[in-house]
């Protein structure tokens, strides 16, 4: 009996979401081989449902690519290479050299027609290096790694087929022409978040109104932070700064907005950006490194009282999950600057804590600083001063989660 799928991008997301967690169980030893084979199986007779429903679509605008073929050729690589999950044969390498190729080839293009999107996400330049003789969960890793980093971007280029872009100091919102009345309310959000609240209900639960406002939040946090709201120029705000961070984490910060998801650069690293799903409510935030994402999920749950989880997989895609819900109290009024605070605290976390803060640079930055609160200064000396100035890692773990912590009362 053949399957009826009305929408093959979301089937193709389904199945893309089952691998991504199928490989984690896998990874993390949570299946054996032969549930892992089996499952692949059922997965691969899914995608030829998939593959079937897309020779007649056309489900990509952007002209003149007829992007629907692109996808073709992305998903059949998974179906050829199952055969081989339990027995090898001495082509192999060949036959997953040359998918992998046809993969690599199609997120190549989708890239360019969605490079804002990559450069904050950090997307690689390569979905998967391909090559021979690899052991054979090294071809599946690929395979599965390719067919995720494609499908997300092939997302990507269908949502901005019928968008406005809307660009605002770090935000730049893509709003559905379908949605063009929302435009006022949404350039009123990114120049004051506050404005959220001023909304009906129903009109607050618009993914791109939420999405809108998380990313207003984040700039605002950012801008008063990192010294911008004084000047746009990095080089010139570094005098300003409450919290110290690398020029290139400065001018790598930026928000892509969507009425799917949001998706903030938070720094110069690859893969270091926060995920914000307004369906679900839920934040991630990558960060390939322990410590930072050990203080993230402290502060989340210490400032906001927000419940998170460290998903520790030991490679790019390592984050913390919350789950955040912009009319939740804990954060409306003050909640509101304390949920941007600790987003954009994140910014150039790795180096405060592989460095010993100096004295006289927090205090000449909070000199220099008009909108500071001299009661809030006095604070963070003491904390410099007392038991944390020491050298040792601990200690720079907790300075750096005190005075983030009590950034608010600046």
């Amino acid at each position: 009996m053949i399957r009826e799928i009305t929408d093959p991008l979301k089937e193709l997301l389904r199945i893309d979401s089952e691998l991504k967690d199928l490989m984690t169980n896998y990874q993390l030893k949570k299946i054996n081989s032969e549930t892992f084979s089996d499952k692949l199986r059922e997965l691969a007779n899914d995608i030829e449902y998939v593959k079937m429903s897309l020779k007649d679509t056309k489900i990509f605008i952007p002209d003149p690519a007829d992007f629907s073929q692109e996808l073709l050729t992305a998903t059949k690589a998974l179906t050829y290479m199952l055969p081989y999950v339990e027995v090898r044969s001495s082509d192999f390498g060949e036959i997953m050299k040359n998918y992998i190729k046809e993969l690599d080839d199609t997120y190549r293009k989708f890239k360019e027609e969605v490079s804002k999107f990559v450069e904050i996400t950090g997307y690689p330049e390569h979905c998967a290096i391909p090559s021979e003789n690899k052991p054979i969960t090294l071809y599946v890793n690929d395979i599965t790694q390719c067919l995720h980093l494609t499908t997300m971007l092939a997302l990507e280029v269908s949502k901005m087929s019928d968008t406005e872009k809307i660009e605002y100091d770090l935000c730049t919102v893509y709003l559905p022409k379908n949605k063009k009345e929302m435009e006022d309310v949404v350039y009123s959000i990114l120049e004051d978040p506050v404005e959220y609240w001023n909304l009906p209900e129903d009109k607050r639960e618009d993914p791109i109104i939420k999405g809108t406002f998380i990313c207003s939040i984040w700039k605002d946090a950012a801008n008063w932070i990192y010294g911008l709201k004084f000047t746009s120029d990095p080089y010139e705000a570094e005098e300003y700064m409450l919290l110290r961070a690398s020029v290139n984490d400065i001018k790598a910060l930026s928000g892509y907005v969507t009425e799917y998801k949001t998706y903030l650069r938070v720094g110069s690293q690859l893969g270091h950006f926060m995920e914000y799903d307004p369906n679900k409510d839920e934040i991630k935030y990558y960060d390939p490194d322990d410590k930072v994402r050990k203080l993230f999920l402290e502060l989340m749950r210490d400032k906001l009282g927000v419940s998170c989880e460290d998903v520790n997989l030991k490679n790019l895609v390592s984050h913390v999950k919350c789950k955040v819900d912009p009319d939740n109290a804990a954060v409306n009024d003050r909640g509101l600057y304390d949920l941007g605070l600790v987003m954009a605290s994140v910014t150039g976390m790795d180096s405060r804590l592989m460095y010993s803060p100096v004295l006289s640079e927090l205090v000449g930055a909070f000199k220099n600083r008009e909108d500071v609160n001299p009661d809030g200064v006095y604070q963070i000396m003491r904390l410099v001063e007392g038991e944390f100035i020491g050298g040792d890692n601990e200690n720079k773990y907790k300075l750096n989660y005190m005075v983030t912590k009590n950034l608010w009362y600046l």
